[in-house]
C-alpha cells in the first residue's frame, strides 16, 4: 500500500522504458558508426534541411564533458534531430535569440535612455515560479528608471550565456570566459548584479560573483524563491520523501549521502557557510513571504533578509463564495497547478483510493500535469493536462470547483498558483504549511488543514467529506 506522503516507486514499465533509451541511445552514438549511417538515410529529408543552419560547436558546447558530449560528437545534427529537440537543447546561436514568454527572455536593453542605473541579471534555465517571480521584480526595476541586461541562459547542464545588444552578440561560459563577461559589463556600464538563483551553477559561482561585484565596483543582490542556498534539494523533502523543515548539518548529510552521486559528496556545513559569505556580502536579499525569509533566518541569522511581495493580495476577492451544492451533485474538486511529489502527488493518489473506496459522492479533477498522470487516472482522477497561463481563469470557471485543494507537501514560499485561484469564489484548501496558509490566514480565506492529515489518507477523508456535509448545509439553508 503507498500511503500520503511516501513518494511514488517508480513503475516497471517507466524504469524499463528509461533503461531502454540508455542502451539505444549508447548504440547508435557509439563507436560502430553502421547504426548512425543507416539513420542518416532514413532521416535524410530532415537532416538536410540542417545545412548552413545547425552549429555544431554551439550545440555540443550545451552539454557537460564526458560520455553524453563525445557519443554526441559522432553525429551532432543526428543527435539533435533524435534526442536534442526533445531536451531542448538549440541548434544555433540565432534560434537561442528568439524571444519567449516564459521569463527566460534575452530582455537586453529595455527602458530609458537615461536610466537611473543599469543592471546585469543572470537566471537559470528552469522557467517556472522563480523565473515569474524574477519578471515582476525587474519589472518595477524598470519603473524606477533602471536598464535591464539580461542574459538568456542557454539550457541546465552548463553556465552557458548569450548577451546581445543591437551591435552585438556573445556566446560565453559564465566561469570560463570571466574576463569577457566582465568587459561586456563594463563597456555598458553595469552598476548592479540581480542573481535570481545558483541552480545549475558550477560551485565555485559565489565567489565569481562576488570577484565580478568587485571589478565592477557594482552592489549585487540576490532573489531567493526556495532552499536552495540553506539545502541543495531546494524544497526541503528529504531522501524519504518527508518535509525535513531545514535539518542540522548532521541529519542533513546523511540525506545527502543517499541522493545519488551529484550530492552525495557535498559536506552541508561548507554548503551552508559559502551560502552566508555569499548572502552576507549583499547589498539587498529578498524574499516572497515573511514566512519563507523566517524558515532561512534560522539557518543564516547573520544575514538580513528583506520580504519582497511580488503581487498585492488586497486586490483579491476577500470572501468565497462556492457555487452550492445539492445532496445529490458530486463535490466538485478542483486540483490547480503541475504536481509532482513535493506538490502533493502522492497525497492525492491516496485521498483519490481512500474517497473511492467510500464511494464518496466527490470529483476531483487536475488542471495542470502530473509527473504520474497515469496513477492519478486510474485512481479516478481527471487529468486535464497543462494550461496557458492567460487560460487559467476561464478554465476555473469553466469547472466551477466548489473547493480549489492546493496539496503542497513543503513550504511554499509564494505561491502565482495560490493567486490564480484566489481570484475564484471556491473555497481553498491546503496544508498549514509555508506562504500559502501565511497567505490564507492573513486574507481570512479558505480552510486550513492540519498538517499531519497529509500523511493520513483516512482522517483526509474525513475533511473533506465534513466540507461536503457543511456545503450541503449551507445550500439548505440558503434555499
Amino acid at each position: 500500500m503507498i500511503m500520503a506522503g511516501a513518494p511514488l516507486p517508480k513503475t516497471f514499465p517507466r524504469r524499463f522504458g528509461r533503461f531502454f533509451r540508455r542502451i539505444t541511445q549508447a548504440l547508435i552514438f557509439g563507436p560502430n558508426p553502421a547504426p548512425r549511417m543507416i539513420l542518416r538515410a532514413w532521416w535524410r529529408p530532415k537532416l538536410t534541411r540542417f545545412n548552413g543552419v545547425f552549429d555544431a560547436g554551439f550545440y555540443l558546447a550545451q552539454m557537460p564533458e564526458g560520455p553524453a558530449r563525445r557519443g554526441a560528437a559522432r553525429d551532432p545534427a543526428l543527435h539533435y534531430q533524435l534526442i536534442g529537440r526533445r531536451q531542448g537543447r538549440i541548434p544555433n546561436l540565432d534560434s537561442a535569440a528568439l524571444e519567449v514568454t516564459d521569463g527566460n527572455t534575452i530582455t537586453t536593453w529595455r527602458n530609458p535612455s537615461s536610466p537611473v542605473g543599469v543592471a546585469l541579471v543572470l537566471n537559470h534555465a528552469r522557467g517556472g515560479g522563480s523565473s515569474h517571480l524574477l519578471k515582476l521584480y525587474t519589472r518595477a526595476m524598470e519603473e524606477e528608471g533602471w536598464k535591464i541586461i539580461a542574459p538568456q541562459r542557454v539550457g541546465n547542464e552548463t553556465p552557458l550565456f548569450i548577451c546581445r545588444d543591437s551591435t552585438e552578440k556573445i556566446f560565453l561560459d559564465l566561469l570560463k570566459d570571466q574576463q569577457v563577461l566582465r568587459s561586456f559589463a563594463m563597456s555598458h556600464g553595469v552598476s548592479k548584479i540581480i542573481i535570481n538563483h545558483l541552480i545549475d551553477l558550477p560551485l565555485e559561482s559565489p565567489g565569481f560573483i562576488q570577484s565580478l561585484s568587485r571589478d565592477l565596483c557594482a552592489q549585487y543582490e540576490i532573489l531567493l524563491h526556495d532552499y536552495f542556498m540553506a539545502c541543495p534539494r531546494i524544497d526541503l523533502i528529504d531522501s524519504e520523501g518527508r518535509f525535513c523543515d531545514l535539518a542540522g548539518a548532521t541529519k542533513c548529510a546523511l540525506c545527502l549521502g543517499k541522493s545519488g552521486p551529484v550530492l552525495r559528496g557535498l559536506d552541508p556545513n561548507k554548503w551552508r557557510a559559502a551560502s552566508e559569505v555569499l548572502l552576507s556580502g549583499a547589498a539587498r536579499v529578498v524574499a516572497p513571504s515573511e514566512d519563507h525569509a523566517r524558515r532561512l533566518r534560522r539557518t543564516f541569522p547573520g544575514v538580513e533578509i528583506e520580504v519582497w511581495e511580488p503581487e498585492d493580495d488586497r486586490a483579491l476577492p476577500s470572501v468565497d463564495a462556492p457555487p452550492p451544492l445539492t445532496p445529490g451533485e458530486p463535490m466538485r474538486v478542483l486540483l490547480l497547478g503541475a504536481l509532482n511529489h513535493s506538490k502533493g502527488q502522492s497525497v492525492v493518489l491516496a485521498l483519490a483510493r481512500e474517497l473511492s473506496a467510500r464511494k464518496a459522492h466527490m470529483r476531483l479533477t487536475l488542471l495542470g500535469p502530473a509527473s504520474d498522470a497515469g496513477r492519478l487516472k486510474r485512481a479516478g482522477v481527471r487529468v486535464l493536462g497543462r494550461y496557458l497561463s492567460s487560460e487559467v481563469e476561464h478554465l476555473i470557471r469553466v469547472q466551477r470547483p466548489h473547493l480549489i485543494f492546493l496539496p503542497a507537501i513543503w513550504p511554499e514560499t509564494w505561491s502565482f498558483v495560490l493567486t490564480e485561484a484566489l481570484r475564484s469564489s471556491a473555497v481553498i484548501t491546503a496544508f498549514d504549511l509555508g506562504a500559502i496558509a501565511e497567505r490564507l490566514r492573513r486574507l481570512r480565506r479558505g480552510r486550513l488543514i492540519p498538517y499531519a492529515f497529509h500523511a493520513d489518507p483516512v482522517r483526509l477523508a474525513d475533511f473533506f467529506l465534513s466540507l461536503r456535509s457543511e456545503f450541503e448545509t449551507d445550500a439548505k439553508l440558503r434555499s
